[in-house]
């Protein structure tokens, strides 16, 4: 039994080897300890050229899985794919092929008027607008990223001259029900931005015992009306290749720690 395992028991009835074969993996002896998580299968191509002795794993549908070396450090990329039943997937076979710590490198549509597009969100929390978390626990639990990721991605971004909020967003499943008047309510209290994943990492990640976290890509504005108007732009194509940076460089702090 792993770490997590004690915490929250696993009820599936399949063999482990599923969990990680269903994510593109073909076997636990080439995933590193640390794993970086896009959405979108095409960003595990901006986060291997940042890697050395790049490997690929196999690829499953949305996921598209790799390991490669930064710095020493042995890294594995996989994508999760759109929505958290994908995402929650993807942190079960992580976790059962023996990864410690997950950041999810995404895209976020932002819910307060003064965030642009290009800027990047840290999120400390999500907000479990999802169904898939409500499989696993109550509404009552908390989708909450882990304090030393959080610190570790912050503390990194800082050498970017690239503007970072931190603070909650808005995870939910349906695209298509992002209309005005909900997303004018979740800005309301507060939320950062929108979308699709954090909270099934954020919650799936707590329950096996891995630390996990996110940074996320301004690419809209909700509030102004700008919804997916950077996408192909260049401000939030560099934007996204400086949070890859960031996390991989969020990656060495965390592993120093570790080895502490």
């Amino acid at each position: 039994m792993k770490n997590g395992d004690l915490m929250f028991p696993k009820v599936h009835r399949f063999p482990d080897k599923i969990g990680w074969k269903a994510i593109g993996i073909s076997s636990p002896e080439d995933v590193g300890k640390f794993a970086l998580v896009p959405g979108d299968p095409k960003r595990v191509e901006k986060i291997i050229q940042n890697l050395n002795d790049v490997t690929k794993l196999g690829e499953v549908r949305e996921h598209v899985a790799y390991t490669g070396y930064y710095d020493g450090i042995k890294i594995t990329v996989v994508s999760s794919g759109m929505g958290t039943p994908n995402a929650a997937l993807t942190v079960e076979g992580l976790h059962i092929a023996g990864v410690k710590i997950i950041i999810r490198v995404g895209t976020t549509g932002a819910l307060q008027k003064e965030i642009n597009i290009g800027d990047l969100i840290i999120p400390i929390a999500a907000i479990r607008g999802d169904g898939a978390t409500r499989e696993y626990v109550p509404y009552k639990y908390p989708a909450v990223a882990d304090i030393d990721v959080v610190n570790a991605l912050y503390d990194a971004s800082k050498k970017y001259n690239i503007p970072v909020h931190r603070g909650i967003v808005w995870t939910h499943d349906a695209l298509f029900m992002e209309s005005r008047k909900r997303a004018e309510f979740w800005s309301k209290t507060g939320a950062l931005g929108t979308e699709m994943e954090c909270s099934a990492i954020f919650t799936v990640a707590r329950l096996r015992g891995i630390k996990a976290g996110a940074i996320l890509a301004v690419d809209g504005n909700l509030m102004r009306g700008e919804q997916f108007s950077g996408h192909g732009s260049e401000k939030l194509n560099e934007s996204i290749n400086t949070e890859i940076k960031i996390a991989l460089d969020a990656v060495v702090s965390l592993a120093k720690n570790i080895e502490k």
